[in-house]
């Protein structure tokens, strides 16, 4: 806990019951609740599995922008049946309510293709130079598929189980990952809040850069958040795309 609020009653029983809702959870998509540690309630701690490959929005800003790749839907099928894990809790589904790149966390599988990129290294030095151009270049997709980025979801400080009239009315979430109806607040909004703020991750794996990154205002300076917001809010404004973006993809994302 931090220091600041170790003598806070209030954070102490957040912690407890972040901790409650932690250790009921089980998928190979959230990152995994070790245990807890106390000496005294104020030195409370949860212990997490972790995770070696950093956060999403970590990883997309220091990888170059691709065409949609294999590995990018891969790590957005993570997320998807990590959310479908918890909206479909019973007796209440569960709500994120604060899904971004940066609550997304990565490992990775080593190892795979090792022995195959060995092999062909071995044997191209037998074979004419059209062959081996060929088999340098499976070689570097080997190696390129060898880790594999597996995504988790993290970070359920804020998640809440849906109420019996299948509705919530606070408002939580970061900023430009709300959906309108949450903006508004006063509303009540459901799971599908959740399945907005993972359309807007979709952005991101495709541009690799923050949501409404481009809007710009008159004079081409950028927004500040609460005008994002509003104009998210009341205008419908959503996220773009790049322009090699699969139409599929994008049609998807523009949905949710």
């Amino acid at each position: 806990m931090p220091h600041d609020k170790r003598h806070n009653t209030d954070a102490q029983l957040e912690l407890v019951e972040e901790i409650k809702l932690n250790a009921a959870l089980h998928h190979p998509n959230i990152v995994s609740f070790i245990g807890a540690a106390w000496t005294t309630r104020a030195d409370l701690q949860a212990i997490f599995e972790f995770v070696p490959g950093g956060d999403l929005r970590t990883w997309l800003e220091a990888t170059p922008r691709t065409p949609w790749t294999r590995q990018k839907t891969l790590v957005a099928l993570d997320v998807a049946y990590a959310l479908a894990y918890l909206h479909s809790r019973q007796p209440s589904a569960l709500v994120h309510r604060d899904v971004k790149s940066h609550n997304v966390l990565l490992t990775s599988t080593e190892g795979l293709g090792s022995s195959m990129t060995m092999t062909m290294t071995m044997t191209t030095t037998t074979t004419t130079e059209t062959e081996t151009a060929a088999a340098a270049e499976t070689a570097a997709v080997a190696r390129s598929t060898a880790t594999r980025l597996t995504a988790k979801l993290c970070d359920f400080g804020v998640s809440r189980a849906q109420s019996s009239n299948h509705s919530m009315t606070t408002g939580v979430g970061t900023s430009r990952w709300l959906a309108p109806e949450v903006i508004l607040g006063g509303g009540h909004y459901d799971t599908a809040c959740d399945i907005y703020s993972f359309g807007v991750v979709l952005t991101e794996l495709d541009t690799h850069e923050l949501p409404f990154h481009d809007v710009r205002g008159p004079e081409g300076t950028m927004l500040p958040d609460a005008t994002i917001l509003w104009m998210v809010a009341h205008e419908g404004l959503q996220p773009g795309g790049s322009s090699s973006c699969p139409e599929a993809l994008a049609t998807l994302a523009r949905e949710y």
